[in-house]
């Protein structure tokens, strides 16, 4: 299994295309409470999407013995975030060609993508990853599900690149100036509705 960096932003054949819309209702990875009275608690108000909504593309391929092409992409505020797709000025060292930068005030990630050994899912890759990292949980952005963990000063999220032999990797850091714990940063709104509009198309 690829060293999660923390952790993780082409064969067409007859078979076709897969598309993989992996996105729901924005908000957090915990279904929501009781209260003392027994009753629920209301649910966490979706964020408004924002004004300046934009996309960003980033494709690659995967897979050995199955290989794949994948265009995951995701949605953002252009007004808050600078995003860009790079192939040089990494937060981390990584061994694919290029990854892609998103940054604003508060915090920064990097989005790549990994292999599964052979024979490995993501079921594997996420036990993998369980047994070798600390802060270990699911997490699911209406309907996008992955994993998280830690590592040194950023926290990792996973989620698989659709049915492709791969999975898609984000690593986050604070920003300069935020002193919060960084186990916070994927319960916050701003990257709730990112991850909720995470999507892999995949065709082999």
């Amino acid at each position: 299994m690829k060293k999660i960096l923390f952790a993780i932003p082409v064969c067409a054949v007859a078979a076709g295309a897969a598309f993989f819309v992996l996105k729901g209702k924005s908000g957090g990875d915990a279904a929501p409470a009781k209260a003392a009275s027994g009753k629920s608690a209301p649910a966490k108000k979706a964020p408004a999407k924002p004004a300046n909504e934009k996309s960003c593309v980033y494709n690659f391929a995967c897979g050995y013995s199955n290989p794949a092409k994948v265009e995951a992409s995701f949605r953002y505020d252009a007004d808050t975030f600078s995003c860009d797709v790079v192939e040089e000025g990494f937060l981390v060292t990584t061994s694919v060609p290029s990854v892609v930068l998103l940054s604003c005030k508060d915090f920064q990630f990097q989005m790549e993508y990994g292999d599964y050994y052979g024979g490995e899912d993501f079921a594997a890759f996420s036990k993998g990853a369980a047994d070798r990292y600390k802060g270990f949980g699911e997490v699911k952005y209406g309907g996008v599900s992955g994993i998280k963990y830690l590592e040194g000063e950023s926290v990792c999220l996973a989620f698989p690149a659709g049915d492709a032999d791969g999975y898609v990797l984000f690593q986050l850091f604070n920003g300069k100036g935020n002193d919060d714990p960084v186990e916070k940063l994927p319960g916050r709104d701003d990257v709730a509705q990112i991850m909720s509009t995470l999507t892999c198309k995949v065709t082999r």
